[in-house]
């Protein structure tokens, strides 16, 4: 993944490119929350997917901005 923001560089330059790379990155969690509510049948189960440390997460939110 660095090698690839390193060819970037029109994108993101050189001096921001340290800080976009995760320290330790690790893969992302799945989490499951139930969907609690009356009218619903069963006990219907919504996944969670916690992906902070996420190799890709610092990039991603760093292009957001570049494209908002």
């Amino acid at each position: 993944m660095q090698k690839t923001l390193q060819q970037c560089n029109l994108i993101i330059d050189n001096k921001r490119l340290k800080h976009l790379v995760q320290k330790k990155p690790s893969s992302p969690t799945l989490k499951a929350q139930l969907k609690l509510g009356v009218h619903k049948p069963g006990i219907p189960i919504r996944p969670v997917i916690n992906n902070i440390n996420a190799p890709s997460y610092k990039i991603a939110k760093r292009l957001i901005d570049i494209l908002n």
